[in-house]
């Protein structure tokens, strides 16, 4: 539980974030808004359905493909398979040229995700990019 609210609270940054820094399609942000309500609603099955194929139509755009992983991430998180939010997280990582913004929700929330599978070497590698780029970090940020 606790894992999932930090997780939510990344994602409401990093959409807040991404408006500010790089700007995400319209199309994208709003259909990622209705992919929230569906999570808050606990209807995951239905948002995994709705980010699978916004994945696919972002496929050109790699902000708001990597952003849409990030979400797919988040909720496969609430369906307790870490795994497939990992590959998820891999993926949106892959990205080259992504705003430092994303790079830095994208960090903390793998590393997170890497400690809780007790994979405590990576985790320590990807938390050390994250702090790397962080300008003031916080203990409450991890």
């Amino acid at each position: 539980m606790r894992l999932a609210l930090l997780v939510l609270l990344l994602l409401v940054s990093a959409v807040a974030n991404s408006q500010a820094a790089q700007s995400v399609s319209r199309q994208t942000f709003l259909a990622l808004q209705k992919v929230e309500t569906l999570v808050a609603e606990e209807q995951f099955d239905e948002a995994m359905e709705q980010l699978e194929a916004l994945a696919i139509k972002t496929e050109g755009n790699s902000y708001d493909n990597a952003l849409v992983h990030q979400y797919i991430a988040h909720t496969i998180v609430h369906l307790t398979n870490p795994a497939r939010a990992r590959t998820a997280l891999e993926t949106a990582l892959t990205v080259e040229g992504l705003p430092e913004d994303l790079l830095l929700n994208l960090y903390i929330f793998y590393g997170t995700i890497l400690l809780g599978d007790d994979e405590f070497e990576l985790g320590r590698e990807v938390l050390a990019k994250w702090y790397a780029l962080e300008t003031g970090p916080t203990p409450t940020q991890i």
